[in-house]
């Protein structure tokens, strides 16, 4: 008796998935599926929305990269990756040219961001994000091409 039997409500039963093979699964890799690489700058204080990209891939985890440099003035660069607006990532700082990664899990429709500021910027801080990429691979891989004749 191998057939699925609906319950009390005509609906399915919960099922036990972690015996499931082949479904596709999301993982960090060194593999660029998105980038916003155009440099954004900002003398702002406080948390400012520089860059975003709407993840639309099955949840997973992710690597994550930016760069973040201060291009004038004698304060720091500050950075960090959000969420849906919210705080996600580890809080980064610099005063040169530095590229940050970190392997963070979303979600499809998530909303990632680099959000921007800088100390002392009203002495003509000024700090800059660029290279904003999410990083990985579909497992198992999706093949797409079939050689005939090599």
């Amino acid at each position: 008796n191998k057939l699925v039997r609906l319950d009390g409500n005509a609906k399915l039963p919960a099922v036990d998935g972690s015996n499931l093979t082949g479904i596709a699964q999301i993982i960090p890799s060194l593999i660029i599926r998105v980038s916003a690489d155009t440099a954004r700058t900002t003398t702002s204080l406080s948390p400012e929305k520089l860059k975003e990209i709407r993840y639309n891939e099955i949840s997973g985890t992710i690597t994550v990269s930016f760069t973040l440099s201060r291009v004038s003035g004698n304060g720091k660069s500050k950075a960090q990756i959000y969420k849906n607006g919210v705080a996600f990532g580890t809080e980064r700082e610099s005063v040169s040219l530095t590229t940050y990664t970190e392997n963070l899990s979303f979600s499809q429709g998530d909303l990632i961001q680099i959000y921007a500021w800088t100390t002392y910027g009203s002495s003509g801080t000024i700090g800059e994000v660029s290279n904003f990429r999410l990083l990985y691979d579909k497992i198992p891989p999706q093949i797409t091409n079939t050689v005939i004749t090599d």
